[in-house]
This record gives structure tokens, C-alpha cells and sequence, in this order.
């Protein structure tokens, strides 16, 4: 068996298959995570209104949008982490 380590979020860890298969957000989120996984970029900012008109669609549009960038996959709204959209909506 191969065993082999990787940096993920910041932390040295051995991947499980569950972890491989099925990534997670860390969890508690510090502010170190959010800045760095969920702050969205200028050109994602631009984007975001060409694609939905009112403010509050656009915060949800990128939340999900560095969500999956994240883990690969959506997540229900009510399983975001208020943290991220309080970082999101800031911007």
C-alpha cells in the first residue's frame, strides 16, 4: 500500500478515499480559509451581473461558484456557511 501526504487547506494530512472521493469545507472556516478559498476574483465580480440581475442572486451565484471551485459540487443553500456569505456579500 502506497501511502502518501498532501497540504490540504493549509493542513499536512493523509487523504482517505472518503476525503479523495468526497471532498469537504474545513471545518470550523477561519478566516485564513475564507479569504483564501472563497474570496471571488475581479473577473468573477464582473461576471456574476451578466448572469443574474438582482444582488442577492449574484452573491449566491459566486458562493456556489467558489463552492464548487472548492470541493467539485454544489451544495444546498441551507448548508452554506453564513460566514461565506457574509464574506460574499461584502465584496
Amino acid at each position: 500500500m502506497v501511502r502518501f501526504t498532501v497540504l490540504s487547506f493549509g493542513h499536512r494530512m493523509t487523504p482517505t478515499a472518503a476525503h479523495v472521493i468526497y471532498p469537504e469545507l474545513p471545518d470550523p472556516l477561519t478566516p485564513g480559509d475564507l479569504q483564501q478559498f472563497f474570496s471571488p476574483s475581479f473577473d468573477e465580480c464582473q461576471w456574476a451581473p451578466t448572469v443574474a440581475r438582482i444582488s442577492a442572486s449574484q452573491v449566491a451565484l459566486l458562493v456556489q461558484l467558489k463552492i464548487f471551485q472548492t470541493i467539485g459540487r454544489f451544495r444546498r443553500a441551507a448548508d452554506v456557511p453564513p460566514a461565506e456569505l457574509a464574506l460574499t456579500a461584502a465584496l
